[in-house]
């Protein structure tokens, strides 16, 4: 979820367009979930400068192609975790 919102960002969509898309797309999921995941992309995005062009690889990708860490470490890395934030009564 993360990665397909933060990739939608880059493609130039809006907020409210990449909100549709993900509840379509991950519709078995909690929505809290969903949305916790698109706002984490949302900052990922604007922490990258807004910059369409330039790469980014999510986990140890660049270390894995340097033959310094496993094929199997390289895609546990890729595991992002997602703040889940709520409130109680």
């Amino acid at each position: 979820m993360y990665r397909f919102a933060f990739n939608r960002y880059k493609d130039g969509l809006s907020k409210k367009d990449i909100y549709a898309k993900v509840n379509e797309t991950f519709a078995n999921v909690n929505c809290h979930l969903r949305s916790c995941a698109q706002g984490e992309a949302h900052v990922k995005f604007l922490q990258n400068g807004s910059n369409t062009t330039k790469k980014v690889h999510f986990g140890k990708f660049l270390r894995f192609q340097r033959g310094l860490i496993s094929k199997d470490e390289c895609k546990d890395s890729r595991n992002i975790g997602i703040v889940s934030v709520g409130e109680a009564n």
